[in-house]
């Protein structure tokens, strides 16, 4: 899918997506682990995360580059790509 969506964008279009990465320490692993139960509580299974080398992998072979963004925003799973 981001490989068609990259077929589709032009100079200045800008890709923002919220993805599962793999939790980079004790807290953050904390956190997904209550995120998993209250998503399990609703029926609702958990995604399998991304590690950075994974998602790395993924924007290069889709041909997008990932942008700066907040590390609030990077906390919560939100990703933006621009066209590579």
């Amino acid at each position: 899918m981001l490989a068609a969506l990259r077929s589709l964008a032009t100079p200045g279009t800008r890709l923002a997506i919220s993805l599962s990465l793999r939790p980079s320490s004790a807290a953050a692993q904390d956190r997904r682990e209550r995120l998993r139960a209250a998503l399990a509580a609703l029926g609702e299974p958990i995604s399998t995360p991304l590690s950075g080398p994974d998602l790395a992998d993924l924007f290069t072979r889709s041909r997008w580059r990932p942008v700066e963004i907040s590390e609030r925003s990077q906390r919560a799973g939100l990703v933006l790509a621009a066209p590579a």
